[in-house]
Order: C-alpha cells, then sequence, then structure tokens
C-alpha cells in the first residue's frame, strides 16, 4: 500500500513538474512576444510623420537576397533580404499617391536568380509607365545591378565604380577525374537526350548536349536581359548586347558608351533630385511604410559622435564592419539635427573596399561643409581608414596609431594547376570577352591585366587627389608618400597627413571649439538613435550583449554621453561608468 501511495505522489509530482515546465516555456514564448512587439511598437513610434499634402521624393534602397517570404513574417525576415511581396505593396502605394513626386532607387548588393531580378525589376519599371518618375543610383555595377538600375529613367553611378556586365554566365565544374582517383564508381541511370543533371560527377569536361543545353541558355537569356534593357534605354538590342560583349567598364567609359548617365557620388544624386522636381524632403521607403507621427524632443546643443570600426565594406554585420549605408545615416541625422553643433568620428580600420571608403569620405567631407567635423584615430586609420579619415576638418591621431598605407591593391586567384593537379575541371559558356577572369581554372588574358591595371591607376589617382585637396599639400608630395607605407602618428603628424597628436578626449576639445562653446562648459554628446528589436539582437549573436544594452539605455538615458573635462562619463551596459581616455 504504501508503494502504492509513493508511486501515485510521484507520479503527481512528475505531473506538476511538466505542468510547470510548460507553463514556464509558454510564459517565455509570451514574454518573448510581447518584447517584440514593444520594441517594433517603438520603432512605429520613432518613424518620422508624413504630413497631409507633403511633396516628397522617396528612397527605396535594395540590399540583398530577394525572397518571396509572406509578408505576416516581415517582422521575422533579416534586413539582408527583399520582400517581394513589401516590393509589389510599395509599387501599389506609389502608384496612388500623389505626394510622391519621384522614386530614388538607391541599389547595393542584390541577390537573386533571373526570373526574381526580372519581376523586381518590372515592379519599378510599372512606375515609369503609370507616370512617376525614377532615378536608378547603382553603387553595385554588376548584372544584377544594372539590370534592375536599367528600370529608370536615369542611371547613374559614384566616381570610384566598376561596372561589369557580362551578362548570362554560366560556370560549370567536372569531378569525374577527382572521384576516379579517389576509386569512387558513379553510375546514373537516365532518360532523355538532354538530361544531363548527374554527368558533372562522371565527366571531366561538359558533353556536346550540355554545351548546347547552357548555350542555348545562355543566348535566350542574354536576349531577354539585352530586349528590356534596350526598350528602357531606348536603343537597338544590338548596342545592348555590345555592352555585354565587352563587359568590362569604367564610369567614364560608361558614360561614353551610353551605359550610365552620370557620375556623382548618391547624396549629390538625390539632392540634384529633388531639385529637379522641387521638394525639399525624401522619405526613406521602409518608413514610408510604416510612417507615424513622432514627438520632437526638446533641443539640447552638443557635439555629434560616431563611430566607424572594423573592416570598410559594401554591406556587412552593424556591428563588425563599416558600411556607407550606416555610416550615411548616422552622417545625415547629424547634419540634420540643429542640436548638433559638431561632429567627431572616432576611427579604427585597417581598409578595406576602395568603392565603399570614396562613398564614406564624400559623406564625411559634405558633412564637413556645413558644420565642423573631427576625427580621432585608433589604433588604426590605414589605407581606407585614412581615405575616409581625411574627408575631415581636423585630424587626431594617437602617437601609436598605425596610419597611411596611402595606395591600392587588389587580388586575382585562378585554379589553374590546382584543376591539373586534382582532376577538377572549370568549364565557362558565355559570350563575354571576360571568359578568363570569370572561369576560376584560367589565368587573365593580357587585355584582363590591361584593363584591371588601369582600373586600379584611376582609384590610386583618386585616393591620392583626396589627399592632396584636403590635406592641402602638393600633389608630388603625396605621391611621394602614396607609395603604401604606413606611418605612426607621430611620423604621419611630421609629415602633415595629421594635424595634432592626441585622443579622443582633444578631438571633443577641439569640436567644442569650433561649435563656438565657452570653455569648460558642459554640453551633450548625440548619438544616432539606432532601431533595436529583441529579435535582431537575437538573430546578431555576434554582438548580442552590445545589442540588447543599446536596446536597454535607448528608452533609459536617451544613449546620452556626458562629457566633463578629461572624463567622459558613459551609458554602456545599462549603467553610468566613469571612463577616462
Amino acid at each position: 500500500m504504501r508503494r502504492l501511495i509513493g508511486k501515485f505522489f510521484k507520479a503527481v509530482f512528475l505531473l506538476l513538474n511538466a505542468y510547470f515546465v510548460m507553463i514556464g516555456v509558454l510564459a517565455t514564448i509570451l514574454l518573448f512576444v510581447l518584447m517584440s512587439s514593444m520594441t517594433h511598437f517603438g520603432d512605429y513610434l520613432a518613424m518620422p510623420s508624413l504630413q497631409t499634402g507633403d511633396r516628397f521624393v522617396l528612397v527605396v534602397k535594395l540590399d540583398g537576397t530577394i525572397t518571396e517570404e509572406a509578408q505576416a513574417w516581415r517582422r521575422f525576415r533579416p534586413k539582408d533580404q527583399i520582400s517581394m511581396h513589401e516590393m509589389r505593396k510599395l509599387r501599389d502605394l506609389i502608384v496612388e499617391d500623389p505626394h510622391i513626386e519621384a522614386v530614388f532607387l538607391d541599389i547595393n548588393a542584390v541577390q537573386g536568380s533571373f526570373t526574381t531580378i526580372s519581376e523586381l525589376r518590372s515592379i519599378f519599371a510599372d512606375l515609369v509607365k503609370n507616370g512617376k518618375r525614377l532615378v536608378s543610383y547603382m553603387k553595385s555595377g554588376d548584372n544584377s545591378g544594372y539590370f534592375l538600375a536599367s528600370a529608370g529613367e536615369q542611371i547613374i553611378v559614384p566616381p570610384a565604380a566598376s561596372i561589369m556586365i557580362p551578362g548570362p554566365v554560366f560556370n560549370l565544374v567536372y569531378l569525374g577525374k577527382m572521384l576516379k582517383n579517389f576509386g569512387v564508381g558513379v553510375e546514373v541511370l537516365r532518360s532523355g537526350k538532354h538530361k544531363n543533371v548527374f554527368e558533372f560527377l562522371q565527366r571531366d569536361s561538359p558533353s556536346n548536349s550540355a554545351v548546347q543545353v547552357y548555350a542555348d541558355l545562355e543566348a535566350d537569356l542574354r536576349d531577354q536581359m539585352a530586349s528590356a534593357i534596350a526598350e528602357s534605354r531606348e536603343i537597338y538590342p544590338a548596342v545592348v548586347e555590345q555592352w555585354l560583349r565587352r563587359s568590362l567598364y569604367t564610369p567614364e567609359a560608361a558614360a561614353d558608351a551610353g551605359i550610365i548617365d552620370a557620375i556623382d557620388h548618391p547624396s549629390d544624386a538625390l539632392n540634384e533630385l529633388m531639385m529637379t522636381v522641387e521638394v525639399d524632403q525624401h522619405i526613406d521607403h521602409t518608413d514610408y511604410l510604416r510612417s507615424q507621427r513622432r514627438t520632437q524632443p526638446k533641443p539640447v546643443l552638443g557635439i555629434g559622435y560616431i563611430e566607424a570600426f572594423g573592416q570598410i565594406v559594401m554591406s556587412g554585420n552593424a556591428w563588425q564592419d563599416i558600411v556607407p549605408e550606416n555610416i550615411t545615416a548616422e552622417l545625415n541625422w547629424m547634419r540634420d539635427n540643429d542640436d548638433v553643433k559638431a561632429v567627431v568620428l572616432r576611427v579604427d580600420s585597417g581598409g578595406g573596399s576602395a568603392l565603399a571608403s570614396e562613398l564614406i569620405w564624400h559623406e564625411l567631407h559634405s558633412l564637413s561643409e556645413v558644420k565642423p567635423v573631427v576625427v580621432t584615430m585608433g589604433e588604426h586609420a590605414a589605407s581606407g581608414g585614412y581615405y575616409i579619415a581625411v574627408g575631415a576638418d581636423y585630424l587626431f591621431a594617437e602617437a601609436g596609431t598605425i596610419t597611411g598605407s596611402i595606395g591600392v591593391a587588389a587580388l586575382n586567384v585562378n585554379l589553374a594547376e590546382f584543376s591539373d593537379k586534382h582532376g577538377i575541371s572549370f568549364h565557362t559558356i558565355t559570350q563575354t570577352e571576360r571568359e578568363n577572369m570569370l572561369n576560376f581554372g584560367r589565368s587573365l588574358s593580357a587585355d584582363d591585366h590591361e584593363f584591371l591595371q588601369a582600373s586600379l591607376l584611376d582609384t590610386y589617382n583618386l585616393f591620392v587627389e583626396r589627399v592632396s585637396s584636403q590635406r592641402d599639400l602638393p600633389l608630388e608630395k603625396i605621391k611621394e608618400l602614396a607609395d603604401g607605407r604606413v606611418f605612426t602618428g607621430e611620423h604621419a603628424y611630421a609629415l602633415g597627413l595629421v594635424d595634432a597628436v592626441g585622443g579622443i578626449v582633444k578631438a571633443f576639445n577641439k569640436a567644442s571649439v569650433l561649435a563656438g562653446f565657452a570653455e569648460d562648459s558642459p554640453y551633450r554628446v548625440h548619438r544616432y538613435p539606432r532601431r533595436y528589436s529583441v529579435l535582431a539582437c537575437i538573430r546578431e549573436t555576434w554582438d548580442v550583449r552590445n545589442c540588447l544594452a543599446a536596446l536597454q539605455s535607448k528608452g533609459i538615458t536617451d544613449r546620452l554621453l556626458a562629457l566633463a573635462k578629461d572624463r567622459v562619463v558613459a551609458v554602456w551596459l545599462g549603467s553610468l561608468l566613469p571612463i577616462t581616455f
């Protein structure tokens, strides 16, 4: 009897334990959903208000992979995805909204199949057919980027861009010899002459049948692409086909050929469009879709502070890389915020993309024409890191900062010997003259080398000109230093590459003087109000701590840094910590 009672209570205990565990799980899920909803609701409140009767230019940013996910799951979609559902909804809204005077299509790196790219392009082509003005700004001059951009009435690229439009390319890899070397036998059953799906496991090169299949596909897709571009550009398809055969262009060569219409920086191109349609505001399409009125904060004069840490890339994660779009958003916010009287930019980067560096340099230089900008260099501000830094009015480097490295380098890898050694064959079927460049198993041709070297030289000359004009030093002197050498902060100061040796406190002191603040008077340090959500913090697992800290401090302290003399009181992980620099 005692044993039965014991078993009964044990069973009850197990049931209760399972019950409470389930309650805990459900409560956790409910809390997670509520927190997510609240943070996204906060995002809604942070949207700029759209006043009835306002006329504006709508900026549509395309960067990421095209997806056909249901609109209901938009909240859970990573930021590097482009929802076709959202784009279709946006098209319908734009066509019906008389307040949208024009659309500025900001294209970065768009990924998708030819079909999805074509469908996305048709959405924007429909806007033109419905009488909306569409200007395309193409940062990524590849097949996808140009195909999308060609839907617009005008195509603009940045000065340091390179345009590579080979048209359709099929890269085929064959493993037959390698598998034989490993003693792997492959037997394939098939029906149909052109059912060649598994032949790459049996052969060392494509069969005549496969070559014909891919050649037909390539020709068909090329014809579709050329015809669509020709219709929008109002030229003959044969002209577009010639563009695709040539494939590789500098911005100047592309403009001369009629491939693009202008070379300009994104902010200048957008401003030019706004002047043309006679409006004084532009709105991001995500803000447009989720617009709500918001209460403006009380004005508090101060200095803006921006951090640029990591590798300079055209697209990447916001925590570890310096991305033009992210930095531009911060710079524009500083420019438009009347409470910000000067800006301090902290740079710690060894460089990266030349195009991304040029874009950031221009935005920083444009800001410096409106408000004083002071750069403080961290451990590194070399190559691209120095490139963006020279856009400021005043440069500080720590004595041990590694800076300079003024120059440009490119890397090309081919697997020709690897292919011979390991039996992996690479075959490219295309009509472009850049077949060697696109085939991993071939070395670059002499023409490829010549063009790439010329393109690299153009970028180098642009870099040197930026340094010469910004530092007010003769071009000949800069060229003597622009051989890739790196310098300490002390050496750079002696050479005139920076204005002073010092850290972040000296940079803030200098900014306060340039802003016209009285000596030793307290002021607010303004930070760009990033939008965070719990889901974003969990998804971006590389830096959950900082993400959640920013989420926590956002509503509690308005991310305020109060600066007083040599001590900075900074918000960090939800606490106020005195930090001496």
